[in-house]
């Protein structure tokens, strides 16, 4: 292969380790990874993996609402590193990109937070029909920033989940013991009131107006629907809401919290390598000695960062 054809994007991905840290306390770091072939979010166990924290409350917009256990890489050409190494360190190592697909990393979606978008407004039918004029009806929506119409959807779609966990319980209310045992992750393990009731963002007596015909098997149909429900929840906040990623596109490149230039790839849960998977070594070139002395087994290509 004569190499990539655009030099804004790399054939490898690279971690970069110890962001915050001293620079001895990074070397340590990446010497670590290097000889335990992990590569670990915290709490840094290899036995804890991939696990995810939503808080429905928060600003999704924010980067605040999922917090996935991730390893991050970035999808930069060593020659257009610079930027991207005074953000974190000069310390890291790259991998194929093909070795991280197989991983299971995926690149972020990243959406500028004041980017506009077209929305309808919460109207009747009635003040729909009444409104619109000769020519079009643009006067039936309203331009905001994407961050805000992100934030509200998002928090309506948990709420909307919540909503239709609470009708399926209401189902299968007294019919807990045909319930199959391997039942989990549903409304089963949600936090219950002092009645035993799941804690909802809705009122308890909020379904009392419904009224269905129950059928013969409803509780069997019940459960796969709540569990079906439960495994698109999953892919939703896994695969989809986790990889998005909102910045600011009004900062200056080397701002902090400018992410777009880090073309960033995730893996959820950590990355177990052995030592002949890793292409390249960064770290300073005063390092170099100390480290085939501190990572004999590494025989691939070293670059220097200074």
């Amino acid at each position: 292969m004569l190499g990539s054809p655009q030099r804004y994007i790399s054939l490898e991905l690279t971690h970069f380790v110890g962001k915050g840290l001293r620079p001895n306390a990074q070397y340590k770091r990446l010497i670590k990874i290097l000889t335990t072939g992990w590569l670990t979010h915290p709490p840094h166990d290899p036995h804890i993996s991939g696990n995810l924290v939503v808080n429905p409350s928060a600003k999704i917009s924010q980067n605040e609402m999922y917090s996935p256990q991730i390893v991050c890489f970035c999808d930069i050409p060593v020659e257009d590193l610079t930027l991207h190494v005074r953000k974190y360190s000069r310390f890291g190592l790259s991998f194929d990109k093909e070795f991280i697909v197989q991983k299971g990393g995926v690149p972020v979606h990243y959406i500028p937070i004041k980017s506009s978008v077209k929305v309808l407004l919460d109207l009747s039918p009635e003040q729909m029909v009444e409104f619109i004029q000769p020519g079009g009806a643009e006067h039936l929506y309203q331009h905001i920033d994407k961050g805000e119409y992100f934030d509200r959807v998002v928090q309506q779609y948990h709420k909307l989940f919540q909503f239709l966990h609470m009708l399926i319980f209401e189902e299968l209310k007294g019919k807990r013991s045909a319930i199959p045992s391997v039942l989990g992750d549903s409304i089963w393990d949600l936090p219950r009131d002092s009645d035993g009731y799941p804690i909802f963002d809705f009122p308890r007596g909020a379904l009392k107006h419904i009224r269905s015909d129950i059928p013969r098997d409803a509780v069997r149909d019940a459960i796969w629907y709540d569990q079906r429900l439960s495994e698109l929840q999953r892919f939703l906040d896994f695969h989809i809401f986790s990889y998005l990623k909102f910045f600011d596109h009004s900062y200056p490149d080397s701002h902090k919290e400018n992410y777009y230039f880090e073309r960033e790839w995730r893996v959820v849960g950590n990355v177990q390598f052995k030592i002949e998977d890793v292409k390249k070594v960064f770290i300073p070139e005063k390092c170099a000695k100390q480290f085939r002395q501190d990572c004999p087994q590494y025989y691939g290509q070293l670059s220097f960062l200074d």
